[in-house]
């Protein structure tokens, strides 16, 4: 096969990458016909990700990571057998004709993060993507290393033999999905397109956004910015100056997911500085780790500021943390079984119900890496915040209920109340029994 890219890891990024920017639009419109090679090769990382720790998965754990990531049936069947072909996953088919996708066990074979991100940018390269969602690979890189005029990226493309009126088109989906930008300055008359991966946070533009800003603005953006450093993964107090913490985050400068709860009708955002993941070595070959490490922090800063104390309420997440990856599990507690589905459903770790104390749960570790990752974080960059003693903010916060992004947070569009019930009730099937404790 023809690389796209220098490698099928970095176009299994760059498709990752592009999925997570549409998926919370509906993606059965016709404009996004052109890349259903790009949503689908997504869709599988996104299953291929939550599994790769797990060893030997079931048909009925399988079942549910296939509907967590989105995959239908009939295209689970014929991307599970170029999968095979890729020895990137052991299959045990079995001869049901009952059951959606007929398997008994799945082991996902290549489990190293990178692994994935290779396996995704292989399979997009054999599901014969159309022209427009190869532009949207070339468009991505061609712009990650500097912003350039759009008249010399429109020209650059034709030269690789993409036609013009295709590379326009790809170029304002890009620009009006948010997965590329353009500067509203010019320079000689053309508008800059850049890739907001690589331009949202450089030294020179935290120098221009701070230093443009009034002596009054300059010392808020400074205090929040400290107030990140200091305190990663934590909620930025009402009392900052919202235009500012926007700006802020628009820019690159901090990064915001959110956690919505159960029924959807409230959310909670999350805020670290980008920096502090890309000082442990995290790029964009990683970024599921990156996804898996900010959804692991802030739902034990859930636990933390707005779980009860009887139900087990988290001390100190650096605690946890230490004592999951020392013993490989913590519990049991009540809220292990109840507040942490998404971590449970991204295959981070697993949720254990106690037979001597039923109804209380252990948490095991699963993905070293990622939880490794939260605790550098919290071990190198500051002080844990005092936990915030807002009974309204608690009571409204009861259940997690989804994890989004800092990519996803523009354009998110929460479930039904009905369906995120549903969905959160799919995953704590994935709950299992202790045998003896």
């Amino acid at each position: 096969m023809h690389l796209l890219t220098e490698s099928y890891a970095i176009t299994g990024a760059w498709v990752v990458n592009t999925y997570k920017s549409i998926q919370n639009f509906n993606l059965n419109e016709a404009v996004f016909d052109p890349y259903e090679s790009v949503i689908i090769s997504a869709k599988v990382s996104m299953l291929l990700s939550p599994m790769r720790k797990l060893g030997v998965v079931n048909a009925t754990q399988f079942d549910i990571y296939r509907k967590m990531a989105g995959l239908k049936p009939r295209e689970c069947i014929d991307v599970l057998k170029i999968l095979e072909g890729l020895e990137a996953v052991s299959i045990t088919w079995s001869e049901s004709t009952l059951a959606d996708v007929p398997l008994d066990t799945i082991t996902v074979r290549r489990t190293d993060k990178v692994d994935i991100l290779s396996v995704t940018g292989e399979l997009f390269e054999k599901l014969n993507p159309s022209v427009q969602a190869k532009l949207t690979i070339h468009m991505l890189q061609e712009t990650l290393k500097i912003p350039i005029p759009k008249d010399l990226l429109i020209t650059l493309l034709i030269h690789k033999g993409y036609p013009e009126q295709l590379i326009k088109t790809t170029l304002k989906h890009m620009l009006v999905l948010n997965i590329l930008s353009e500067t509203k300055d010019t320079v000689q008359g053309h508008a800059l397109v850049y890739n907001p991966n690589a331009f949202q946070a450089n030294a020179s533009d935290v120098f221009v956004t701070i230093n443009d800003l009034n002596p009054t603005e300059k010392q808020e953006a400074l205090d929040i910015l400290e107030y990140v450093r200091s305190n990663p993964g934590t909620p930025l107090h009402g009392n900052f100056n919202q235009n500012t913490v926007r700006l802020l985050i628009n820019c690159g400068l901090i990064d915001s997911s959110r956690i919505v709860t159960s029924r959807g009708k409230t959310k909670q955002d999350f805020v670290t500085a980008p920096y502090i993941w890309g000082a442990l070595g995290a790029n964009e070959l990683s970024s599921d780790v990156l996804d898996d490490a900010k959804l692991f922090l802030n739902c034990l800063r859930f636990g933390q500021l707005f779980s009860q104390s009887n139900r087990g309420r988290i001390n100190d997440p650096s605690v946890l943390i230490n004592a999951l990856l020392e013993k490989g599990t913590v519990g049991p507690a009540t809220a292990i079984g109840e507040d942490y589905p998404m971590p449970l459903a991204r295959g981070i770790v697993s949720v254990v119900e106690s037979r001597l104390q039923p109804g209380r749960y252990f948490m095991e570790l699963k993905k070293e890496d990622v939880v490794q990752t939260v605790y550098e974080v919290l071990d190198t960059k500051g002080v844990l915040p005092t936990p915030i003693n807002d009974t309204e903010v608690a009571t409204k916060l009861k259940q997690q209920g989804n994890f989004i992004s800092s990519e996803q947070v523009r354009i998110a569009s929460p479930l039904p109340a009905q369906l995120e019930q549903e969905r959160d009730s799919l995953v704590f099937c994935l709950r299992t029994h202790r045998k003896g404790r």
